[in-house]
C-alpha cells in the first residue's frame, strides 16, 4: 500500500454536485498551493479513493467562492472498522487566477469553515 505522500493527487473542476460514499472531514491546512485535509471514513477490507473535485463556476464576489467536494470511493466495503487518513492534494486548478495572490474562498461539502486559498 503507497503511502499517500509518495503520490500527489491533483484537484479537478468538475460536474456538481457529484455522488459519494460517507466520509468525515476532521480537519484541513493549506500548504502552498496543497491542501491537506485528515479524513475519516468506516471500512477496512477494500481499497477507498479519494478525489477533490471544484465546481467550474463561481461566485462573482470579491474574494470570489468555489464550492469543492471530497469524492470517496468506498467499493462497497462491508467492513466498519473506522479509519484516517491524512491526504496531500494539489489545489492550483482551484485557484482564481494562476498568479501570486490570487485569492478565492473554497467551500468544503461537510465542513463548517470556508478555506481560504491564496495562490503561490
Amino acid at each position: 500500500k503507497m503511502k499517500n505522500n509518495e503520490k500527489m493527487e491533483k484537484a479537478v473542476l468538475g460536474e456538481f454536485p457529484i455522488k459519494t460514499d460517507s466520509i468525515d472531514i476532521l480537519s484541513d491546512v493549506i500548504k502552498e498551493n496543497n491542501l491537506l485535509i485528515k479524513i475519516g471514513y468506516a471500512g477496512g477490507c477494500e481499497n477507498h479513493s479519494f478525489s477533490l473535485i471544484g465546481n467550474k463556476y463561481i461566485s462573482k464576489s470579491l474574494p470570489p467562492i468555489r464550492r469543492i467536494m471530497l469524492k470517496h470511493e468506498a467499493n462497497n466495503d462491508q467492513c466498519k472498522a473506522y479509519k484516517t487518513e491524512e491526504l496531500k492534494i494539489n489545489i492550483e486548478e482551484f485557484a482564481y487566477k494562476k498568479v501570486s495572490g490570487s485569492q478565492i474562498i473554497l467551500k468544503l461539502d461537510g465542513w463548517k469553515d470556508r478555506i481560504i486559498y491564496t495562490f503561490i
